[in-house]
């Protein structure tokens, strides 16, 4: 049975996003065969596959979208959900840095510049009740040093939009035609943080 290189690299894909296996090619290739096995027999077959290597290796391979795209292996149908995981794994950062109303600007600040984002969303109680963005809160401090103490909920601007890990990355994009940054939510749950940037390579 013959299973091709991207085939192993998006089945090691959907076993980290479906399923929380973080795995490496080898593994994507013998699930792949498993799965192409499994339509061919009964419906009470049991298939096994073993998974063999680790995904570790493959932070800058196939669990990088630069990487897949480079390749020409990138699968176009790609969720929101998976522009996060590819973000996260690129850049080696939290997929989701928020500050909290009370957060000082100083405190959103070195957030920001720790991390290189130009933007936060300002999250209470895992919903998302406003954003801040770098360039308005410098302008604030540079009119006024004691603005660098004041809570983010007093310089904070309209939320960023909230859309569902499973929409397409086309819906992404569009949004981020009118917003510069979106927020990426999962059963209820904030995952990740997308901005215009992030999705470059979908276009």
């Amino acid at each position: 049975m013959n299973i091709t290189d991207k085939e192993s690299f998006m089945t090691a894909r959907r076993l980290a996003l479906e399923e929380g296996i973080f795995c490496g090619g080898s593994s994507g290739m013998n699930v792949a065969a498993a799965l192409k096995v499994a339509k061919l027999l009964p419906k009470e077959s049991v298939v096994v596959a073993i998974i063999c290597d680790t995904g570790e290796r493959y932070l800058s391979k196939h669990h990088s979208d630069e990487w897949l795209k480079e390749k020409d292996l990138l699968d176009l149908d790609v969720s929101l959900k998976m522009a996060v995981l590819g973000k996260s794994a690129n850049k080696n950062i939290p997929p989701i840095v928020s500050v909290a109303p009370s957060n000082s600007v100083e405190e959103a600040l070195k957030l920001m510049s720790s991390f290189e984002v130009s933007e936060l969303p300002v999250v209470e109680n895992d919903k998302v009740v406003g954003a801040v963005r770098e360039n308005k809160l410098m302008a604030k401090v540079i009119e006024n040093r004691e603005a660098m103490s004041l809570p983010v909920r007093d310089l904070m601007e309209e939320p960023m939009p909230v859309l569902e890990a499973s929409e397409d990355i086309q819906v992404g994009i569009a949004t981020l035609k009118l917003h510069p940054a979106i927020v990426v939510r999962e059963f209820g749950r904030l995952i990740g943080v997308l901005s215009r940037h992030d999705v470059l390579g979908y276009l």
